[in-house]
């Protein structure tokens, strides 16, 4: 078979069992992830907490959740993401297959490292969008603190740190700090941490 460009599952607003649209191939439901979003948080189902329609694709599918899980997360999203196993099961038989098994073997190990790195990355659930790319370049952005912009799309340069040292180190502050032992030089001590009430 050959594969074609992806096309993700979109983002499904939870309204009974389903079925809920899997538009692309997969090999069996221990390679999807299907996550529950809510105001709550994530939540991110077992096997045995939706069921699929063919049990693997070649082209598209359909999930079906169980019923305590529809009833429980009703009105949420549903996220469904693919995650296939990268494996290589051609064996050739004579030198020109062989040939050919060598190069998927590479190819396999190469993709394999990727998303070993990748699982180390800063990353973001795919349900949420793709991210803006960081446009600054680096003499701008060095020595800066990371932040995001206010649709949290975009990796922002927030202030320097030399001049967050600078505002603390200027700004020093103390107060009392009681935990509750009565006559207790050292608990009901005065701690500076930095800042002034002057400069408050």
């Amino acid at each position: 078979m050959s594969v074609d460009e992806l096309t993700p599952a979109p983002v499904q607003i939870i309204a009974g069992q389903g079925p809920y649209i899997v538009p692309h191939p997969y090999g069996g439901a221990d390679e999807l992830r299907v996550t529950v979003v809510s105001l709550t948080g994530r939540t991110v189902l077992s096997q045995s907490q939706f069921s699929l329609s063919p049990a693997a694709a070649e082209m598209s599918g359909a999930l079906t959740l169980d019923a305590t899980v529809a009833g429980l997360h009703a009105g949420a999203k549903l996220a469904i993401q693919r995650s296939t196993r990268i494996e290589q099961g051609y064996r050739g038989e004579n030198a020109r297959e062989r040939g050919l098994q060598r190069q998927l073997d590479r190819t396999t190990q190469a993709t394999q490292d990727t998303r070993r790195e990748l699982d180390s990355a800063l990353r973001t659930p795919p349900d949420h969008g793709p991210l803006r790319p960081v446009t600054r370049p680096p003499e701008e952005r060095g020595g800066k603190i990371f932040a995001w912009s206010d649709d949290g799309y975009e990796v922002i340069e927030g202030p320097h740190l030399q001049a967050v040292a600078s505002l603390i180190a200027s700004r020093p502050m103390s107060f009392p700090m009681d935990l509750g032992w009565a006559n207790d030089p050292v608990i009901t001590a005065t701690y500076d941490l930095g800042w002034s009430n002057e400069d408050a």
